[in-house]
């Protein structure tokens, strides 16, 4: 699908995050030797105009800005517990609790710059909300070097919806296994890396008018 520079102009005029586009295919056939009209078979076709990619996956909010009142705006849903929190087991512990960087007390603000672990502690899990279908969900541990490890990927992984039957949101608190040590990892103390997921939108959307 090609789209002229006007219809560009207009389209990004009248909408500020991208736009679904329509259009048809047109299939023809020779007429009969006696000049026979045959019928001609059109297909609509729905595309996506801008990057697919670009929206978020996920559930507005996190549970450390509910937390602190950071967030520009909360959960979608109002369930900010379940959109976007790391589970950590500590040391000498085996409940899952949720990281908010001092595990101790909520400070009057949000310690920026002191987020870390012990090298012993686990992540053990991530809890998010979609708000989008995922082709794939993936965890992932990026180190210091560049180095990238990504393991417990999930496929078609659905997002919430509205269940009007009984008047409420369903299918969120997704929870995904992570299992991450950075002593495992091989990290020693004062080391940087960076853990978390990376969600890939469905491909049968993947491709982009131009």
């Amino acid at each position: 699908m090609k789209l002229t520079d006007a219809q560009k102009q207009t389209l990004n005029a009248m909408y500020e995050n991208d736009a679904y586009v329509e259009g048809y295919i047109y299939v023809e056939t020779d007429n009969t030797a006696d000049g026979g009209l045959r019928p001609v078979h059109s297909i609509p076709v729905l595309g996506f105009y801008g990057n697919w990619s670009d929206a978020p996956m996920i559930d507005g909010g996190t549970a450390i800005e509910d937390l602190y009142g950071t967030g520009a705006h909360g959960s979608y849903i109002g369930y900010d517990y379940y959109t976007d929190y790391t589970g950590i087991v500590y040391p000498g512990s085996s409940d899952i609790g949720i990281y908010t960087v001092n595990p101790y007390v909520v400070e009057d603000e949000y310690p920026a710059g002191r987020e870390a672990i012990s090298g012993s502690a686990t992540i053990a899990q991530y809890g998010f909300t979609l708000i989008r279908n995922a082709a794939a969900v993936a965890t992932y541990v990026k180190t210091a070097d560049g180095n990238i490890t990504v393991s417990g990927v999930n496929n078609q992984v659905s997002s919430m919806f509205y269940y009007s039957n009984n008047a409420e949101w369903t299918n969120y608190g997704y929870e995904l296994g992570a299992a991450v040590s950075p002593v495992a990892l091989g990290l020693n103390e004062g080391d940087k890396f960076t853990a978390g997921l990376v969600m890939i939108p469905p491909s049968i959307m993947s491709r982009t008018a131009n």
